[in-house]
């Protein structure tokens, strides 16, 4: 019984809060671990950080425009990924960088 009036009470208590509203929004990018590779090739080995290498092997698959998730980032993807920033919301109010 005593947990029923101990909720009626909570109940009552919270519903009497005014309801805070906050119209005001802010925008932030957070920008996170940019490691950019300057080497990166598309026919690099994945082993050597898709570099190119002397020994050309015949199964090295196409690590893409945008990178392999196994290699730094490639300067292309570093390129687009500001551009979109700029598109999307280019005046935070700040940026986060961290990593």
């Amino acid at each position: 019984m005593w947990a029923i009036k101990f909720c009626i009470i909570l109940y009552t208590f919270f519903s009497s809060l005014e309801t805070i509203h906050c119209d005001d929004r802010g925008y932030f990018w957070h920008i996170t671990d940019t490691h950019v590779d300057q080497n990166y090739s598309r026919t690099g080995n994945v082993n050597d950080m898709c570099h190119d290498d002397s020994i050309q092997n015949s199964h090295v698959l196409d690590n893409g425009l945008y990178g392999n998730f196994r290699c730094d980032a490639p300067q292309y993807l570093v390129n687009v990924t500001i551009a979109a920033m700029k598109e999307i919301h280019s005046n935070p109010d700040f940026i986060i960088w961290t990593g």
